[in-house]
């Protein structure tokens, strides 16, 4: 049973995926959880954070895979962006409320690394569209 599932995922990979280089095993998990945020999001009342939970357990990869990442300025302008609200944000949070206060701007710091697994390992959005069509 569990066999089959597997061939059965690993030929809609296939299809969905017109590049060989695709196939890695993250690209794979990066998907799944992008399709997961689309699905999840519409059934489940807090399901819109298990995908992207999901990909931040993923982006912990990262640290041990040895791959060059270019960043464009674009990209470079969005991590400054989320590393200076996280960080402007938390500490105000955290002078007028204390700690329960460094939650929402946490979330800005931890789409970072989501945001490097993301430009390494880009995702079709058909996952994206195929989740959202599913959840619905």
């Amino acid at each position: 049973m569990l066999g089959s599932f597997i061939r059965v995922v690993r030929s809609v990979i296939t299809m969905l995926s017109p590049f060989a280089a695709r196939s890695t095993p993250l690209y794979v998990i990066v998907c799944i959880c992008v399709f997961l945020m689309g699905a999840l999001a519409l059934v489940i009342p807090s399901g819109y954070s298990v995908g992207p939970a999901f990909l931040l357990l993923a982006s912990i990869t990262l640290v041990f895979k040895r791959s060059s990442l270019t960043l464009s300025p674009s990209d470079f302008g969005i991590i400054v962006s989320l590393a200076t609200y996280g960080l402007v944000v938390g500490g105000l949070s955290i002078v007028d409320l204390g700690f329960r206060g460094f939650d929402r701007p946490l979330r800005f710091l931890l789409a970072i690394p989501v945001l490097f697994l993301i430009l390494r390992f880009p995702p079709s959005l058909k996952w994206l569209w195929s989740g959202v069509a599913v959840g619905a």
